[in-house]
């Protein structure tokens, strides 16, 4: 086995088991002091940095997409857009969860957070497996990447813990954790072909766009927009640093 079919193969796997870490233990392990009373502003500041991530890598991942993308027949609408159509998708049902949850804040749903739950198990599924067969390859990229969507993670976790109770804590985070290697899994058999990946790759951007906009920010009055613009600021010059 050489040594890039070895990282071709684990690669995926080590960052499934980093995902699955943070949310089986992230919301249990105490904060130094220091971190502890700032935890709300290095939320906003992970916000920033995966978002910045989307626009300055992930973005342009889904342009080449759109190019490559021929599935057969005629299609309306064609091709390029079902992509961007897949990216709307995510951030549009990720919004419509947003909402669901603050309306339900006042009236505990199990149902409800259940439902909820369920559909960030895929997600974090889906962010596992594209890992895969994403276009970019490279030590740097899958380093990016691993950063960008642990600390993405990281605050989605926060952010489940706040709207979601004991009742994530206790089993929610597990559950999370398992979605990540289960998408590992799948993507191991390699059982979803490329037109479908590429569709499912434009869900997974827009998803992150509306998770860093609207699960992984505080509330608007506990919001912290400084650490948050540094965030976008920092990362996107480390991204641009890699070519």
């Amino acid at each position: 086995m050489t040594h890039e079919s070895f990282a071709d193969q684990f690669e995926p796997l080590a960052l499934a088991l980093l995902f699955a870490a943070i949310f089986a233990f992230a919301g249990r392990v105490r904060l130094p002091p220091a971190l502890s009373r700032r935890e709300r502003g290095l939320v906003s500041f992970f916000a920033g940095l995966s978002l910045s991530y989307v626009f300055v890598r992930l973005l342009p991942e889904i342009e080449t997409a759109k190019a490559s993308l021929q599935l057969p027949g005629r299609l309306w609408p064609s091709e390029p857009y079902l992509v961007s159509l897949a990216a709307l998708g995510g951030c549009v049902l990720f919004f419509i969860l947003s909402l669901l949850g603050e309306n339900d804040r006042a009236e505990r749903s199990i149902l409800r957070d259940r439902v909820r739950l369920g559909i960030f198990a895929f997600y974090v599924a889906l962010v596992s497996y594209s890992r895969i067969a994403m276009v970019e390859h490279g030590e740097v990229p899958a380093l990016a990447f691993a950063v960008a969507m642990g600390t993405h993670f990281y605050a989605l976790d926060y952010a489940l813990g706040r709207d979601l109770g004991p009742s994530y804590r206790s089993g929610g985070g597990f559950a999370l954790a398992g979605a990540s290697l289960f998408g590992w899994a799948i993507g191991a058999t390699g059982a979803v072909g490329r037109p479908v990946m590429l569709l499912l790759f434009g869900f997974v951007a827009g998803a992150v766009i509306a998770n860093s906009l609207i699960e992984e920010l505080p509330d608007v009055a506990e919001a912290r927009l400084g650490p948050f613009i540094v965030g976008c600021l920092l990362y996107s010059l480390v991204l641009m640093s890699f070519g």
